[in-house]
């Protein structure tokens, strides 16, 4: 392990790999977002604006800040329930609904490799 100097600790791997996977599903939410904001503005505002939070809120929860770290698990939890009227909305095509379940799992993931490091507080 390598030594993070004066007054800095080592963020746990764990913690990494949960952070890095939330930039990455909030790079695609951008994309997605922007994509699908002519059609449908609101939901794609309000996943886009989750998306910007969770990218700013990377660098300090990288540092670990714990506000930040707990401001990238709720971001990612709440852009995945975003998706979540489709498992009941009628005429909703499959392919949805397997990317909504998708981003849910996902989201479970981020905030159970944030937070298994360092419970919030």
């Amino acid at each position: 392990m390598r030594d993070a100097g004066p007054g800095k600790a080592l963020i746990p791997p764990t913690a990494r790999w949960g952070l890095v996977i939330a930039a990455m599903c909030a790079g695609s939410d951008i994309a997605v977002s922007v994509h699908r904001l002519p059609p449908d503005p609101l939901v794609a505002s309000v996943v886009l604006g989750f998306a910007l939070l969770t990218l700013a809120a990377i660098p300090p929860a990288w540092r670990e800040v714990v506000w930040a770290r707990n401001t990238v698990v709720s971001a990612q939890a709440l852009t995945a329930a975003t998706g979540v009227p489709a498992f009941v909305l009628p005429a909703v095509p499959p392919l949805d609904v397997i990317i909504s379940a998708a981003r849910l799992v996902v989201a479970l993931v981020v905030a159970a490799l944030l937070l298994t490091t360092h419970p919030i507080t």
